[in-house]
Parts: structure tokens; C-alpha cells; sequence
């Protein structure tokens, strides 16, 4: 779904009809049946799988690093006080440097999950994701593109960490301790964040 959404970027910039854009990347589903009539199968979505993982890894212990730390200097008593601005203001700026922290790797696996799109000539054909490192390195652009990659992450981590706890803590005090609380928090925090944070994606993307 990573590999669809960042092609889905890519086709359609430019192109609009009434701020809409409508082009051959718009929906989803055609990008993914296209990737699959390229040939490879559904094992072609697993290709760029070391990329991903450390992709996913750096820039998770990035932003949940930054984040615990941020929000423990802004609210050393966290048990006592459950306040949705002390998790935007934590969740922000603990984002923002996991963003630039981790788009090293960003970069690199965006590259290589559209290289497929561009005509053979003017492809960079990573082997590998070390390979793509040391050739984005001598390029010196592995920093290119991570305020945007730092704005996104910073919405994403201050409206779902935000949301999702301020939620989940109140309704505690009319439906006590179940299930739903956290189902209704995770369900309001992922959308928030989705919109907060996908503007800065496409931009990280396309940079």
C-alpha cells in the first residue's frame, strides 16, 4: 500500500480539474494493478522489503525517541495530568527531528519504489539500499525533502498521539475501563493525523 501511495503522488502532479487531481495515478487501484501487470507478481509489492524495514526502523525510534523525550521535559508528572496541548507540543517537535533524523532513509526507499515509473534511461537502478545510500550520499542529497518529511511526521505524532490519549482518557471517566475507548481514540487520532499529514507527505514525496 506504501509502494501504491507514493506512485499515486507522483502520476498525478499537475494535473487537475477543479483542485481535484485526475489522472492515471489518482486511484489506487489502478496503480496496483499496473505494478502487478508489470510482471513479479504480489511478490513485486515485497521487493524493496530491506529498504522498508530499515526505513520503518529508523524513523520509528526516531520519532518515538524524540517524543518521549520532549514530552518528559514539557510534563515530568504524566500520570497527574492528561492535556491534548502537551501532546501536540511533544508529538511536534519530537516528529519534526524524526523526520530529518530519518530521511536519509526516506529518500532512498521513495526512490526505489518509483524507480519502475521513469523510462530506462534516466533510471538510477539501486541494487540494494546500500547502494542507494552511498550513490544518494555522493549526490549530497540525502537531506533533501526532510523539512517536509519533518512537518509530516510532526502531525502524524502530535494528532495521534495527542488525539488518541486525550480521547481515551476522558471517555474512561463515563464508560470506565473498556475496549471501545481505545477503538474510538485510535479511530479519531488516525484520521486526524491522515489529514494533518498527508499535504507534508506528498510534497516529501515528489521532493
Amino acid at each position: 500500500m506504501d509502494m501504491v501511495k507514493s506512485r499515486a503522488q507522483l502520476l498525478q502532479e499537475g494535473k487537475g480539474f477543479n483542485g481535484v487531481g485526475f489522472s492515471r495515478g489518482f486511484h489506487g487501484g489502478n496503480i496496483f494493478n499496473d505494478i502487478l501487470a508489470a510482471g513479479g507478481g504480489y511478490k513485486k509489492f515485497y521487493s524493496k522489503i530491506d529498504a522498508f524495514l530499515l526505513r520503518t526502523v529508523a524513523y520509528t525510534t526516531a520519532r518515538v525517541w524524540s517524543f518521549c523525550y520532549f514530552y518528559d521535559w514539557i510534563n515530568p508528572d504524566a500520570r497527574r495530568y492528561a492535556r491534548i496541548d502537551f501532546y501536540v507540543y511533544a508529538g511536534y517537535a519530537g516528529g519534526m527531528m524524526g523526520g530529518i533524523l530519518s530521511n536519509p532513509f526516506e529518500i532512498v526507499f521513495k526512490r526505489m519504489q518509483v524507480d519502475e515509473m521513469y523510462p530506462i534511461n534516466a533510471r538510477r537502478n539501486y541494487s540494494s539500499f546500500l547502494d542507494g545510500f552511498v550513490r544518494t550520499a555522493q549526490e549530497g542529497a540525502l537531506f533533501r525533502g526532510a523539512m517536509a518529511n519533518g512537518l509530516k511526521l510532526g502531525g502524524l505524532v502530535a494528532a495521534a498521539g495527542g488525539c488518541y490519549d486525550w480521547i481515551k482518557e476522558n471517555m474512561f471517566f463515563f464508560f470506565g475501563p473498556i475496549t471501545l475507548n481505545r477503538v474510538v481514540g485510535t479511530s479519531v487520532g488516525v484520521g486526524v493525523a491522515t489529514a494533518l499529514s498527508m499535504p507534508f507527505d506528498a510534497v516529501a514525496t515528489r521532493l
